[in-house]
């Protein structure tokens, strides 16, 4: 018998053409399981994940509403660059301006001390957005660093308060030594009330000018222990400024009182 006939065959039974396709279509598909079983990742392989830092940044931002202050506390989120995460460590309110102190993750810049929010890196005076869902706070950054707080000095202040008119039932309140709290810390404490009755001028018939104890209300000078900010320009205390002259209001658990500095000493 020949090998392979008239027609093609092979040994008179496999035609050589359709066995030479078989063969041709095995190959490459063995060829195929090999390339993708050696792309494949082995036991324990996993793929490389973008390495990411965490920069604390001061901003700088401008006067805010109330509602957005009220809403600023240590602990809350937001985002920047669409979708790096951002979180609220630290904030004050110096006069008109909002300082926050910011813990964000990003991948590290290399040779520079910082990381990148969105594509560039964060740096002083650049400007940056959080956004906080229903509101977003803009301002300039002032300082990075690795802590969670601001770079304020805390000192305590021993300030004199007065106050003019006030009914006897806020001297009674005030002598029974209420504190403030701030953050489960207490930052305002009554040492001290001295009492005595209010004034009053009343002109008799003949046009002269009698002052008079007032039948009911009462003046105040209330000594305070206050924790307070110190900066370049002077003595904070929830953003309001302790100078002689100034008004200061206090908010205590049961009770609110406004009055005016006439001394303030700190340590």
């Amino acid at each position: 018998m020949e090998l392979i006939d008239e027609n093609g065959n092979l040994l008179g039974v496999v035609n050589v053409i359709d066995a030479l396709v078989v063969l041709l279509v095995l190959a490459i598909g063995v060829a195929g399981i090999a390339v993708v079983t050696m792309g494949a990742p082995g036991p324990g392989d996993t793929e490389s994940a973008t390495e990411t830092e965490t920069q604390h940044v001061t901003l700088e931002a401008d006067s805010q509403p109330d509602y957005v202050v009220e809403r600023l506390e240590p602990g809350t989120e937001g985002t920047v660059a669409g979708d790096q995460n951002a979180t609220v460590t630290d904030v004050q309110t110096i006069q008109s301006e909002t300082l926050l102190r910011l813990e964000i993750e990003g991948e590290p810049v290399e040779d520079l001390d910082t990381i990148n929010v969105g594509d560039e890196p964060v740096q002083f005076n650049r400007d940056l957005t959080v956004d906080f869902g229903l509101y977003a706070v803009n301002g300039s950054v002032s300082e990075l660093g690795t802590e969670p707080t601001l770079n304020m000095e805390r000192t305590s202040a021993t300030v004199s308060l007065s106050l003019t008119e006030v009914d006897p039932t806020l001297g009674d309140a005030l002598e029974a030594g209420p504190t403030a709290t701030e953050g489960g810390d207490t930052v305002v404490t009554v040492t001290d009330v001295e009492r005595e009755p209010s004034l009053l001028v009343l002109e008799s018939d003949d046009g002269e000018l009698h002052e008079h104890e007032h039948p009911r209300y009462e003046d105040l000078q209330v000594a305070l222990e206050v924790e307070a900010l110190e900066t370049d320009d002077g003595l904070y205390y929830q953003g309001q400024r302790l100078g002689v002259g100034q008004d200061l209001a206090l908010e205590f658990e049961t009770l609110a009182a406004t009055g005016t500095i006439t001394q303030v000493e700190s340590e």
